[in-house]
């Protein structure tokens, strides 16, 4: 039998590379699903393909459909198949079919295979959030949530690079994607070797006694623990506090969803070419990146009152930041446009990621996080597909300050919405 010492170390040991799996992971899914929305600019302008602004908003409608079907199912297919077998099927399949899309010749094959990666793509997170209850204890949550959200939004921001450059250097935007998409596909192939599902898959003791010995910390015994996967649902269902958690992911969805507009608005609006506008929409990259390591930083470390005060704060500045653009955006110079979406990227990204993967983990426990965190993020895509049909018809119909328009009036119901879920600080922080 192996001795403590031989345990902890091994445990260390599978930890690590299960991080190490987990980032590459997260940071590889989304490149292909990213190189389409960068190339967005350039699929329009395709004219063998002949769109306009109304079939790229149906073009993201339609994906956004498809990744609410992909959360409604992959909570369910995650806690039943588990989480490592869903994380690495979502990094292959959807990269497959990246590389379909990258070779279709109509705007309706091209729809089907892009409709089939965020299928596959939405599986990634609630995977990740399972996998990552079953290996850490409850009091680094926050730390490995705020590590691997830093890791998509490192993603998000080399996939701009990335495209930005090569359509600068006049590759078509078919060949970038199909480049993208077969490096997804070796991230899977790298994430089927070193992820493993649980401790008990590789020989080790569990964790569900680790929490009970942190005094600072909620106890690991969960009701839901007990029930089976449909009386789990309807308990979930019941609960007032996961309606709240609902809508207030429902609308952050929708707020994020400004990346995907983004080198669409900069080339259309400040007349850039399609690599800079790419290159530009970076500034709201960046933002992220610094928001979820600052926020990862202080998940864990501020008291649950001061956390709760941070959080609420930061919608607070998302909203003036939407505000200023819905009312001030025919004066703004592009350094105002740039710096806005900096601070939009560094504030929003901090409530997006962070409080409901903590909220999913500690409310769902081992067994159902993720089921929870699938069915809270499946009202945000839906809210996100009626979004994006309509935000194309608003942008040719009456320009761009009306999109924002339409987001500044969704962040401000979402703080509110956002006020009352911090009545139940305990499940979005861990902490008494």
């Amino acid at each position: 039998m192996a001795s403590p010492i031989d345990d902890a170390s091994s445990l260390r040991f599978y930890r690590r590379l299960l991080t190490i799996g987990l980032i590459i992971g997260v940071l590889g899914v989304n490149q292909g699903r990213l190189a389409v929305e960068n190339s967005l600019a350039a699929i329009l302008e395709d004219k063998k393909l002949k769109l306009d602004q109304i079939s790229i908003g149906k073009l993201l409608a339609w994906g956004n459909f498809f990744y609410f079907l992909g959360k409604t199912f992959s909570g369910f297919a995650t806690d039943y198949l588990g989480g490592r077998t869903i994380f690495v099927s979502s990094i292959l399949i959807s990269g497959v079919f990246c590389a379909f899309l990258s070779i279709s010749s109509t705007f309706t094959l091209l729809t089907c295979c892009w409709c089939i990666c965020k299928l596959f793509v939405s599986c990634n997170w609630p995977s990740m959030t399972k996998v990552t209850s079953l290996w850490f204890s409850s009091k680094s949550y926050g730390e490995i949530t705020g590590i691997i959200s830093t890791s998509s939004r490192i993603g998000h921001l080399l996939s701009c690079f990335i495209t930005a450059e090569l359509l600068r250097t006049g590759f078509y935007w078919r060949t970038i994607i199909m480049i993208i998409a077969l490096l997804q596909i070796s991230v899977g192939l790298i994430n089927y070797f070193i992820i493993k599902e649980s401790p008990s898959s590789v020989g080790l003791l569990n964790l569900n006694e680790i929490d009970s010995k942190e005094t600072n910390y909620l106890q690991k015994e969960n009701p839901l623990d007990k029930m089976d996967w449909s009386s789990a649902v309807m308990y979930m269902l019941r609960d007032r506090a996961v309606w709240l958690m609902l809508w207030f992911v429902g609308g952050t969805t929708v707020l994020m969803e400004l990346q995907s507009f983004l080198p669409l608005f900069l080339r259309q609006y400040l007349k850039m070419d399609m690599g800079s506008a790419v290159y530009a929409s970076c500034s709201f990259q960046v933002g992220s990146i610094g928001g979820v390591i600052f926020g990862g930083y202080l998940y864990d470390r501020l008291s649950a009152k001061k956390l709760t005060f941070f959080l609420n704060f930061c919608m607070i500045v998302t909203t003036g930041s939407y505000i200023f653009y819905w009312k001030m955006l025919p004066i703004m110079s592009k350094v105002d446009i740039f710096y806005t979406l900096f601070v939009i990227g560094f504030f929003l990204s901090i409530p997006y990621y962070l409080p409901v993967s903590i909220f999913s983990m500690v409310y769902g426990g081992q067994r159902f996080s993720g089921t929870l965190i699938s069915l809270l993020e499946c009202l945000g895509f839906l809210l996100t597909m009626a979004f994006d049909y309509y935000a194309g018809v608003i942008v040719k119909l009456h320009g761009w300050s009306a999109f924002f328009e339409i987001l500044a009036i969704t962040s401000m119901v979402t703080t509110g919405i956002f006020f009352l879920v911090s009545s139940h600080p305990t499940l979005i922080t861990r902490k008494y």
